[in-house]
């Protein structure tokens, strides 16, 4: 015990841990705050390839651009109304050239390197089977008309992350991301990698992971824990999780089911989820009507401390989630589909339990706070969504 050691990682992250969803931040808040805690803990060198850097820089382009579009709208209003001449906007290069400033800073700011793709060093024969056969982290087909090829950006990705972490002589390594298709092509190139290597879902959770190390000093006794929190805390299959026995659902679904029946005002004026023109949001909220109902699903818990007696305090948000339909079609025609969006709200629950310091079970649960985040979303349907909340996968189907 005595001569335990925090290990030093090198931290490799994927686009969607990193993607803010709020306009002022180039990356994830959440993110940068967990890589600082990490840092106070132990050496961390965080690198990304520059493809996500990139995709990011996309992402946050594509919204300025529904903003400007807004925006352009507007002002030919005021113009109609008061007869002012229109103000210069932006176009998409001058919106690309902000939108790489800003995230370059950031990556500065927080001392985080970028790879460059290893161009030379590519094996493009086996990244052309990948593609051609569908290999991971190229994905099948998700239907009989879907014809486009999906990950060639994971590929490159992959190889970046693969090129650089195998020269590397010390330390682990943790990659971050949520895309399994992307983890299960990264382990498939992972023999030329002599360090250990770690996957995890978010920093958060390779910060919980570097905090119980640093408490317990003892990798067994976390690695056991860490396969039971999650179900610990919700498992649709044990009554004794703590969602179900604390009845967690019931006193959500009481408090937010009205709630998530229609879209709020909030999620209506959400840069890049616009869905109608200012000055109609009240109408457009009752424009729409649950199709599904309100469905759950848990993050793995956040550690937070542990006291004297051995209760180890965690944090877990919980997603609520209900598919809508608007109610009236786009046009006149009878075969066209009605729009199907999904509400989504997050709710943080703080709870503890303790935990046998032998077997690493968890006894006497109990929730001490639950509070709404500052967030509400209203999305497409994607099916990537559909799959996670268990909805109708095809639009315009009704549910069973």
């Amino acid at each position: 015990m005595s001569n335990f050691t925090l290990p030093e990682y090198t931290v490799y992250f994927d686009t969607n841990v990193a993607r803010s969803l709020k306009p002022s931040e180039p990356l994830s808040g959440g993110f940068l705050a967990a890589l600082a805690e990490i840092r106070k803990l132990t050496t961390v060198v965080a690198k990304v390839p520059t493809i996500v850097v990139q995709e990011l820089c996309y992402q946050r382009t594509q919204v300025a651009l529904q903003a400007v579009e807004n925006l352009r709208k507007n002002l030919e209003t005021i113009k109609q109304i008061a007869g002012t001449s229109a103000t210069k906007i932006l176009d998409l290069q001058a919106l690309k050239v902000g939108c790489e400033k800003r995230l370059q800073e950031c990556l500065a700011k927080n001392s985080i390197q970028a790879l460059e793709v290893p161009v030379q060093k590519i094996n493009w024969q086996r990244v052309i089977e990948s593609a051609c056969w569908r290999l991971p982290p190229f994905e099948k087909p998700k239907s009989e008309d879907d014809l486009a090829e999906k990950g060639f950006r994971d590929s490159m990705i992959i190889e970046s992350i693969v090129h650089d972490a195998e020269v590397m002589e010390d330390g682990a390594i943790a990659v971050l991301s949520k895309d399994k298709m992307f983890t299960a092509g990264l382990k498939d190139r992972a023999g030329a990698i002599n360090q250990p290597l770690e996957y995890h879902d978010s920093c958060a959770a390779l910060l919980t992971q570097v905090k119980l190390l640093n408490e317990t000093q003892n990798n067994q006794f976390v690695a056991a824990i860490l396969v039971k929190v999650s179900s610990v805390f919700y498992n649709p299959e044990d009554a004794n999780c703590v969602v179900i026995a604390h009845k967690l659902l019931e006193r959500l679904r009481q408090e937010y089911d009205e709630d998530l029946s229609q879209p709020s005002i909030l999620s209506l004026v959400k840069p890049g989820q616009i869905t109608t023109s200012p000055g109609d949001w009240l109408s457009e909220m009752t424009e729409w009507s649950p199709l599904s109902d309100l469905k759950v699903n848990a993050t793995a818990p956040e550690f937070v401390t542990v006291d004297d007696q051995g209760r180890y305090r965690w944090k877990s948000e919980l997603t609520l989630a209900r598919l809508l339909r608007r109610k009236h079609r786009p046009g006149r025609q009878a075969f066209e589909l009605r729009e199907e969006r999904i509400r989504i709200k997050k709710v943080d629950v703080l709870w503890s339990a303790k935990v046998d310091p032998e077997t690493a079970e968890f006894s006497d649960t109990r929730t001490d706070e639950i509070s709404p985040q500052f967030s509400d979303e209203f999305v497409e349907a994607t099916w990537q969504l559909r799959v996670q909340f268990d909805m109708p996968l095809v639009s315009g189907l009704d549910p069973a």
